[in-house]
């Protein structure tokens, strides 16, 4: 069987590299909290299946308003101070709790950078909250050893499932979408690059796993072992030329 071919490699960063997500949860509770709702309604309805089934992966400004409504506080709580609210939070939270990599992380990194693969990071993270999330990982120090580059999602671009965050990561890379594999955990990521016209692998974690059916998903795994089990199987990386877009 002919293997499929493949110029570049992007990577997921939050549930997929680092095991930040329930950062990312910890913070939407205790704002809704600090808005006045009572701690035991927050914990008893907004557990961690629930935002796991609704809202894990998807960019805080597409779920702030769904979130709001579902406690009755849309005409209560302005948007942007539920936003800012919350970024205060996970501001605390990424400077004072230890973010590590999710299993198999590091281990996918390696494998891609030890066969030659151009790697890049993309996040549908600002550029305020990515390098705090950084610097409380390995991964910061991991990234600057090899000299990764991190695209973050900035003014103007939409957040995923919309594609912006990988059409401008490709373009960073010097390379046609279609020639890059990527590796994400959500299922808002995995259409974001479906629709940039990329070859999504799909990691479903405990956070991610109820909305990456296997019947909707064409390329669905366990893990990131057995994603690159299937890469070094299955895809062969085509070696940079002095034309990165031919």
């Amino acid at each position: 069987m002919k293997r499929k071919q493949f110029k570049a490699v992007i990577f997921d960063i939050d549930g997929l590299l680092l095991d930040s997500e329930i950062l990312q949860y910890k913070a939407w509770v205790q704002n809704l909290k600090d808005q006045g709702v009572n701690p035991p309604e927050v914990e008893g309805r907004f557990t961690e299946q629930h935002y796991a089934a609704h809202y894990a992966g998807v960019s805080a400004e597409t779920i702030a308003i769904p979130i709001l409504c579902e406690f009755g506080l849309e005409s209560i709580v302005a948007e942007m101070d539920f936003l800012r609210r919350r970024d205060e939070i996970l501001d605390d939270l990424f400077r004072s709790e230890e973010i590590n990599y999710m299993p198999g992380a590091l281990e996918a990194l390696e494998y891609f950078i030890s066969i030659g693969a151009p790697v890049i990071l993309a996040t549908s993270g600002d550029g305020y909250e990515t390098p705090l999330k950084l610097a409380g990982s390995p991964l910061g120090e991991y990234v600057k050893e090899k000299g990764l580059k991190v695209v973050v999602r900035k003014q103007g671009i939409k957040g995923k499932p919309e594609p912006d965050i990988f059409l401008a990561t490709a373009k960073e890379l010097g390379y046609a979408p279609g020639d890059c594999l990527v590796f994400e955990d959500s299922r808002s990521g995995y259409d974001a690059a479906v629709a940039a016209g990329m070859t999504c692998f799909a990691i479903a974690t405990k956070w991610t796993a109820p909305n990456l059916p296997e019947d909707e998903i064409e390329n669905r795994y366990e893990s990131l072992a057995d994603a690159i089990k299937d890469v070094k199987q299955n895809y062969g990386l085509v070696q940079p030329s002095s034309d990165n877009t031919s």
